[in-house]
């Protein structure tokens, strides 16, 4: 099955959506809010904690990795991680979780073919910000992940799970978590203020127009920009999407 989205808005700002698949696609710019499928994480085992971000060179990433065993090489200006198939959380505040800027391989894979998973809890205290709001960028190039991803983005004014830009392809064979396990609160990815953070309870007005209630950013589970970037999951989708 294939999902083609350019743009979903919902005036409660939330929306969830189920989904039985095997295979989502965004080809075209636009924003996934929210989907969900059953199936997704099992027996999870820990290998690392993470505080600083990976920001897609050689020599910073080998720096953040390697005291754990993990490894980033390169190869015909490919970059190559190996993350031995285990579970690694990244809690990173006020910058991008992950992001890659050049051909990337993201390979979370184990000896008897199993799948680890990367969590990413990415956060960001500043007012009205649009940047260091994401959990995974895609920045140029064909970028592979050969794991389960799971992703949280907390901000004011904007929040994305996985971003594609710059005419990034971004392919992810594994599954995509975007959800909290609580069932009173399962929003993965949220925005604090309604409005973007602008007008009526916001921080700031628009030109001074203090009943301005638009926005230019929303929170969004996979965002594929207006710079035409592509995402493709092959793998079970489960997001849950909010603006409060």
């Amino acid at each position: 099955m294939v999902v083609s989205v350019r743009s979903l808005l919902f005036d409660k700002g939330e929306y969830i959506m189920k989904l039985s698949q095997k295979k989502w696609k965004s080809l075209i710019s636009g924003v996934l809010l929210a989907a969900s499928a059953s199936s997704f994480l099992i027996a999870p085992v820990y290998a690392a904690d993470y505080s600083k971000p990976l920001i897609g060179t050689l020599k910073k990433d080998s720096e953040i990795l390697s005291p754990d065993g993990n490894t980033v090489t390169e190869n015909d200006g490919k970059l190559i991680y190996d993350f031995q198939g285990k579970d690694h959380t990244f809690t990173i505040t006020n910058k991008d979780g992950i992001t890659a800027r050049k051909d990337s391989v993201y390979n979370n894979v184990g000896a008897d073919g199993g799948y680890g998973t990367l969590h990413i809890y990415q956060t960001n205290n500043k007012s009205n910000v649009w940047a260091g709001v994401n959990g995974f960028t895609a920045n140029k190039g064909i970028i592979v992940v050969n794991s389960n991803l799971d992703i949280t983005a907390t901000s004011e004014y904007s929040s994305v799970g996985i971003a594609a830009a710059n005419k990034g392809n971004l392919i992810i064979n594994g599954n995509v978590k975007m959800r909290k396990d609580d069932a009173e609160n399962p929003w993965g990815i949220i925005t604090k203020n309604v409005h973007g953070n602008i007008g009526p309870g916001g921080a700031t007005s628009m030109g001074g127009d203090a009943n301005y209630t638009g926005a230019r950013w929303q929170p969004a589970g996979i965002s594929v920009d207006y710079t035409r970037g592509d995402v493709t999951v092959n793998g079970n989708v489960d997001l849950a999407v909010r603006q409060l």
